[in-house]
């Protein structure tokens, strides 16, 4: 349930990358392979001759979690990373947390907002594991409403598959379209021109039929 409402988090607000940086390196050894040879003698440091190849590569994998001090996740958001055991810094506009695997994990879903999407894999899961993604993704690109949660994206995949979303957790969607009609500029560039998808969700019951279907 954690990684699914982190899952719903990271589509909305999140971003991660991998870095790599060559550093000089006495042994030519990379980190385990120095350790094995280091700690071969009973657990106690060993001499670990020099190579010629003093230069090895650091790999960082670093994810980032868009979330502000006074944003309404925030608190959630550090709660699933404790309980997951997962160490994290946290700064006024971010989250930000290391992980290999959670890198790999990620990449699944995209990395810049006109790509995100929903992994098909998810779906497998029970509505009651799904409302988890769903309550992540409103708590990043959505808000409450009187009358159900609004939700806004740019990316057409993720319009598709949150529709999907809504639809296996017993929600009704509303779902239209629009091109902003005047995009704001800042020095000299044209900014926000893109289209984006606007979702109105209730959990209200209806039925889902030819008639409450509408195609442009």
């Amino acid at each position: 349930k954690e990684i699914l409402y982190l899952l719903g988090l990271y589509i909305g607000d999140g971003y991660s990358k991998t870095s790599i940086k060559e550093v000089n390196n006495k042994t030519g050894l990379n980190r385990a392979d120095y350790l094995q040879l280091a700690r071969a003698s009973y657990g106690k440091f060993a001499t670990v001759a020099y190579s010629r190849v003093q230069k090895t590569l650091c790999y960082s994998h670093k994810i980032f979690l868009a979330i502000p001090e006074q944003d309404k996740a925030r608190s959630r958001a550090i709660s699933c990373l404790e309980n997951l055991g997962i160490s994290y810094r946290l700064y006024k506009e971010q989250i930000y947390f290391t992980s290999e695997k959670f890198v790999k994990f990620f990449d699944e879903v995209g990395h810049s907002a006109h790509e995100k999407i929903i992994p098909e894999w998810v779906f497998d899961y029970d509505s009651d594991y799904l409302e988890f993604l769903y309550q992540g993704l409103i708590d990043s690109d959505g808000y409450y409403h009187n009358s159900g949660e609004r939700f806004t994206t740019v990316s057409k995949a993720l319009s598709e598959s949150f529709t999907k979303l809504c639809l296996f957790t017993g929600r009704f969607v509303t779902l239209f379209g629009k091109i902003p009609k005047k995009a704001p500029i800042i020095n000299g560039r044209v900014l926000g021109t893109s289209k984006a998808y606007y979702f109105s969700i209730t959990n209200k019951s209806r039925l889902i039929e030819g008639r409450n279907i509408t195609t442009e």
